[in-house]
């Protein structure tokens, strides 16, 4: 048996790198975030060099810090492209599958274990984000070695000093490598009470655990307190379960029952384990529904494995139940296996062969995504010649992968002065009058008068339009005025031809 599982192992592992290393071999272009991830990881790169503290600091966001080091890595060992951005994710997310069915073979059984494992490695979502540069896949692999860590620890008393330093460290590492880790530590925090209300009064006396305890807490309040992800305008009362029920339920209806089924059957294997993963579950679910102004799939994904966890378990019990009724109780491991494979064989949702190209937009399309490639493609072109220009940007970060010897004070950014919900950007005037974003030197162009202005100190410059919702003086002026470069709809590789975020180049003062 045991050398059976050790085959099953080196079959899933293997899977799980080809068809991950196959969406970031061919270098795709990044997208939004991608490019601040890429441009943060090049910042840390260059701070190991020189050590500038006061540079580091005037440039560097407060949050994704153990992603961002990762890429930095990655950079100094592979050199720059969109291959090393992407590979420390690969190799997390290739890993992901094996974690799976490590823990869940501890903390129920191996045929629950072997099915959320085949899931894990195949569901097209997971392989997703597995390829970009993002950290949400560290994210799942931390929860759920936090979650394992913490059950095991905490099953008859107290853990031990090495346990209490190994969830310390992985509370630490999930905070520095997205601030939403605070639901996974909540989630703990909620779990630990419920069950364990006694040790925790047995805890707080202990006063290393107490100053611990405290620390966590101030962590809790510092994050609340800095990170732009908890800001006022973030935590506006929205109701996002439209756009999730879509998700889940138009997408994902079928893992969604299956989770389901293995919610209720879990409980009776393990019922301190499916607790917290249920606790953790609806603490995300009900945060980004009710609370978090932003719906995107993504804030879906860091709770998608136990969902697919919960599938495995559902689809197991599912196949017990049937060779019961059968009278074949020995088959119930190969109908559960029968019907692991007829889901994945069937639909768009789980990948059976390599792809060159993993979209992000696959299930709600809500991401900018063009050939970023092309378009400055165009824009070295009309540039080769060494002529000074400015590029404004819906997001500067992209021009500054692109360019790299750019002068900074030559990337503009476009963008509202104020338009609601996260389209307010805080800026002030300098000398010429130009407007500049608070906390950096790049300029702002939020109005028609703005344009003018850097016209008139440049001569040439492209600007890039990729949101109809931007200042419509700007853009009536730009496509009335200026040359249209390129128009993109959407991403060639896409395997839906449509995307929400169409986006045009236009260009001034070029000879044609």
């Amino acid at each position: 048996m045991k050398k059976l599982q050790v085959v099953f192992i080196l079959i899933i592992l293997t899977f799980s790198l080809i068809v991950r290393y196959s969406g970031i071999k061919d270098n795709h272009p990044l997208w939004v975030d991608e490019y601040n991830s890429a441009v943060q990881g090049q910042i840390f790169q260059n701070f190991t060099k020189d050590l500038d503290v006061a540079k580091l600091s005037n440039s560097f966001e407060k949050n994704n810090y153990l992603p961002h080091v990762l890429i930095a890595g990655s950079l100094s060992i592979l050199g720059e492209s969109e291959r090393a951005i992407r590979f420390p994710f690969f190799i997390i997310g290739s890993l992901l599958p094996l974690a799976v069915f490590l823990i869940i073979k501890k903390l129920f059984d191996t045929p629950s274990a072997i099915m959320a494992s085949i899931l894990t490695a195949t569901s097209y979502f997971e392989i997703t984000w597995s390829v970009q540069a993002r950290g949400y896949i560290l994210q799942q692999l931390l929860s759920i070695s936090l979650f394992f860590t913490y059950i095991v620890s905490t099953k008859k008393d107290l853990p031990s000093t090495k346990q209490f330093l190994l969830i310390i460290s992985l509370f630490i590492l999930g905070i520095l490598t997205h601030n939403m880790f605070i639901l996974v530590i909540f989630a703990l925090f909620v779990h630990f009470i419920i069950f364990n209300f006694k040790i925790f009064l047995k805890f707080l006396k202990n006063p290393t655990m107490l100053l611990s305890t405290i620390l966590i807490f101030m962590v809790f309040v510092y994050m609340i307190s800095s990170y732009k992800i908890f800001s006022n305008d973030l935590f506006k009362t929205f109701n996002n379960i439209w756009y999730y029920h879509a998700l889940l339920w138009r997408e994902y209806g079928l893992i969604v029952f299956l989770a389901l089924i293995g919610a209720i059957a879990g409980f009776n294997k393990n019922k301190k384990a499916m607790s917290l993963f249920i606790i953790f579950i609806s603490i995300q679910f009900i945060f980004v529904t009710f609370f978090f102004g932003h719906y995107m799939s993504k804030y879906i994904f860091p709770i998608f494995h136990l969902m697919l966890i919960l599938s495995g378990i559902g689809i197991v019990f599912i196949g017990n139940q049937l060779s019961q009724a059968t009278n074949r109780p020995k088959f119930g491991f190969v109908i559960s296996l029968f019907l692991t494979l007829f889901i994945v064989f069937n639909g768009d949702k789980f990948v059976v062969k390599p792809k060159p190209f993993y979209s992000v937009n696959h299930d709600m399309r809500d991401i900018a995504l063009v050939d970023y490639n092309r378009v400055y493609e165009i824009i070295n072109n009309k540039t080769s010649s060494g002529q000074e220009f400015i590029m404004i940007e819906t997001w500067p970060d992209r021009a500054k992968w692109y360019f790299k010897n750019i002068e900074a004070q030559n990337i503009y950014l476009f963008r509202w002065i104020d338009g609601g919900f996260r389209k307010k950007t805080s800026f002030y005037k300098n000398d010429d009058n130009e407007k500049i974003v608070v906390g950096s030197n790049t300029k702002l162009i939020t109005e028609l008068s703005d344009l003018h202005l850097a016209m008139k100190k440049h001569s040439n410059g492209f600007i890039w339009i990729d949101d109809t919702s931007l200042p419509a003086d700007i853009i009536n002026y730009v496509k009335n005025n200026f040359k249209e470069e390129i128009y993109l709809d959407h991403y060639q590789y896409d395997d839906n031809p449509y995307s929400a975020w169409p986006g045009t180049l236009y260009s001034w003062g070029f000879d044609n």
